[in-house]
C-alpha cells in the first residue's frame, strides 16, 4: 500500500461534517472522504464486507460502544479498498483509544496523519438538519420505544454535547484542532472548510 494523508473531521450529528467532505472531493480528485457513520450503514445493508459486522451489530443491539479495535479495524479496511492517496476521515476519532490505535496501525500500513477540523454548531441548527435528513438505517435500532425522531436527535446532541469536553481534551491532546463555524450558509461553511483544510493537506506532516 502507498503512503496515504488523513485528515480528520469532527464536530456533532447534524454539523455538515459529511456534505462538506463530499463538495470537496468533487473538487479535489487526489481527496475521498471516508464516513464512519455512512461505512457502518454499508455494512449493516451488506453494501461493505467487513469482517467485524457481527461484532458492530451486537454492539449496537446492546446499546454499548464498540472497541477501539473494531472501530479502527474498520477504518483500515476501508482504507484498505480505496486507492487514494489522501483521505478526509469523518466520525473518528471519538475516544484516547482510538487514537492510540489508529497511531499503531497507520505505522503498520505507512499511513500520516494531520490535523482536526471541527465543526461548531448550534443545536437548533443540528437537529434541523438531522430530522431534515430522516432516520438513517441502524439509527432505528437506537431509539427508545415511542421516541419521536426529533425526541432521538435531540438526545443524541445532548449525548454528544455532554462528551464534547473530554473529546476535544482527547483531540487536542495528539492534534491541533481547527475550530469551523458551521451556523452560517453552505457557502460560508465550505470556504471555512477549504481554508482549514488546504494547508493541512499540503503539509503531509505526522504527529
Amino acid at each position: 500500500m502507498k503512503s496515504k494523508e488523513v485528515i480528520f473531521i469532527a464536530g456533532c450529528p447534524g454539523a455538515g461534517k459529511d456534505t462538506m467532505a463530499e463538495k470537496y472531493i468533487l473538487e479535489h480528485k487526489d481527496y475521498a472522504h471516508l464516513s464512519m457513520g455512512d461505512i457502518y450503514r454499508h455494512i449493516a445493508t451488506n453494501e461493505f464486507k467487513s469482517r467485524f459486522r457481527d461484532t458492530l451489530y451486537e454492539d449496537v443491539r446492546q446499546k454499548r460502544l464498540s472497541s477501539a479495535e473494531t472501530t479502527t479495524g474498520v477504518l483500515f479496511e476501508a482504507i484498505e479498498q480505496n486507492d487514494s492517496p489522501n483521505y478526509i476521515v469523518s466520525g473518528f476519532p471519538h475516544h484516547m483509544s482510538e487514537i492510540k490505535e489508529f497511531k499503531k496501525m497507520s505505522e503498520l500500513y505507512d499511513i500520516s496523519y494531520s490535523d482536526v477540523i471541527f465543526f461548531d454548531v448550534s443545536q437548533q441548527n443540528a437537529i434541523q438538519r438531522m430530522v431534515s435528513r430522516g432516520i438513517r438505517p441502524m439509527e432505528m435500532l437506537k431509539m427508545h420505544d415511542n421516541e419521536t425522531v426529533s425526541a432521538y436527535y435531540t438526545r443524541r446532541y445532548n449525548d454528544y454535547m455532554q462528551q464534547l469536553p473530554h473529546l476535544l481534551a482527547v483531540l487536542n491532546s495528539a492534534y491541533d484542532v481547527k475550530h469551523i463555524n458551521a451556523n452560517v450558509t453552505i457557502e460560508q461553511v465550505y470556504a471555512q472548510f477549504c481554508a482549514a483544510i488546504g494547508p493541512i493537506g499540503k503539509s503531509q506532516r505526522a504527529k
